[in-house]
């Protein structure tokens, strides 16, 4: 055991242990017999638009798609993405859970602007669907399933809400392992995958809290199968909650800060080996704030992030990813894949056809690390060397891929932005199998 994992397993202990276990349920529920992911929709006829509320954990998100196609020929070109006004409210609805009568004034506002956007004569017949994620999935069960049932009781009322609610299961909470599918669902039906011979890509996606991936993998007895274009695929997913880029990042600078005994001392100097030289900020992990001195000592910022995240350990609860897969196929990240490798000039900020490899990566983010930052203008800057490195270790030590091995790095295809919610739309409409 190296000096920093054994300051790692003293500074972490119980603090970490909630986070871990979050993680390790996260994990324990995927090793399951092989699942089909239901398909809600199927026997509506063609459908014209679909709506889908992201209630996501800090505000809840309307996106709408008209459709001018359906079935296993559908292309992206067949679909345009609406721009309602607002699209947006917040906090996250999981916000009302002291109090959930409050839910139709919180979400009056999207309705109505969806009613503006789609023609009075097609609204009966436009699906609905309220999908919730990491807020509501943190509730306990009750306050979660009062949540719902008030969102259900409005999507009921014809008076407000006109639009085509046919089951209580279309106002739900997805798991991450569903999460994870629909990205990929989005990636490949923009791919044009769909439909053809083609070979499916795998999805990976990095975001502020948790990260997921998923991938066609028929040796694997933990997979959900799904019908897309009236072809059954059977997909492995895992989605790591507390390994998103931003959580990953407070995680390491609560382990800095608790190492140097400056947790409790907000005028503290801690030195971070993960910060540009140059860099000096009081910085927030959790609700605690120190101050931060950058150090840019690049192999230990690494070493640190893979003793911390991508540890090799029988015992789940400490080391998540050690009976991770090895990735197999070619890969689509995003989400923070994206907004990273283009800020340490890994990848170019304009180019839907990046590929990328871990050994560009590792390069890239020396490089920037070395940077003083004085000369970054970049407000998010500060992050990115981090960011740099915590992808090169999950992709090297977390998915065990080679130095050479390439990855298409965007966070957007034939016009659409990557995420769950178009693959969302599609399958549970069942629009590719109409």
């Amino acid at each position: 055991m190296t000096h920093v994992q054994s300051e790692i397993d003293k500074v972490i202990g119980n603090r970490m242990f909630l986070e871990h276990v979050l993680v390790l349920v996260g994990v324990l529920c995927l090793t399951c017999v092989t699942q089909t992911l239901p398909e809600l929709h199927t026997d509506t006829g063609h459908t014209e638009y679909a709506i889908l509320f992201d209630a996501g954990s800090s505000g809840t998100r309307m996106e709408i798609y008209q459709f001018f196609a359906s079935g296993p020929s559908l292309q992206p070109s067949d679909v345009l993405e609406l721009s309602p006004s607002p699209h947006k409210v917040e906090p996250g609805i999981s916000d009302l859970a002291d109090d959930p009568s409050q839910v139709e004034a919180y979400m009056m506002p999207l309705l109505e602007s969806a009613q503006k956007t789609i023609p009075e004569d097609k609204q009966a017949l436009t699906p609905i669907f309220l999908l919730a994620t990491a807020g509501m999935r943190l509730l306990p069960e009750d306050q979660a399933d009062a949540i719902l049932n008030e969102v259900r009781k409005l999507f009921n009322d014809k008076d407000k809400c006109p639009f085509l609610f046919k089951d209580d299961n279309d106002a739900r909470i997805i798991s991450g392992k569903a999460e994870a599918i629909y990205s990929w669902v989005t990636v490949n039906f923009l791919a044009g995958i769909f439909g053809s011979k083609a070979t499916s890509f795998g999805s990976l996606d990095l975001g502020g809290a948790s990260h997921q991936n998923a991938w066609e993998n028929n040796n694997n007895p933990d997979v959900m199968v799904i019908e897309v274009a009236g072809r059954n695929y059977s997909i492995f997913s895992r989605s790591y909650l507390g390994f998103g880029q931003d959580q990953a990042r407070e995680r390491y600078l609560g382990f800095l800060a608790q190492r140097a005994n400056c947790a409790e001392n907000s005028e503290c100097v801690v030195k971070s080996p993960c910060h540009n030289k140059g860099f000096k900020e009081s910085l927030t992990f959790g609700d605690q704030e120190s101050i931060f001195e950058g150090t840019a000592q690049v192999k230990i910022c690494r070493q640190i992030i893979r003793e911390m995240f991508f540890c090799q350990s029988p015992d789940l609860q400490k080391c998540p990813f050690s009976d991770q897969p090895k990735l197999k196929g070619n890969f689509y990240g995003f989400s923070a894949f994206y907004y990273v490798l283009t800020g340490i000039e890994a990848v170019c900020s304009d180019c839907e056809n990046n590929k990328v490899t871990p050994k560009k990566i590792k390069s890239s983010s020396k490089l920037f690390c070395e940077t003083d930052y004085d000369e970054l203008t970049d407000p998010y800057a500060k992050d990115n060397c981090f960011g740099g490195n915590y992808i090169y270790e999950l992709l090297t030590a977390g998915y065990s891929l080679g130095q050479y091995k390439r990855i298409r790095v965007t966070n957007s295809l034939n016009g659409f932005n990557l995420g769950w919610t178009l693959g969302g739309v599609l399958h549970n409409t069942g629009i590719l199998n109409e």
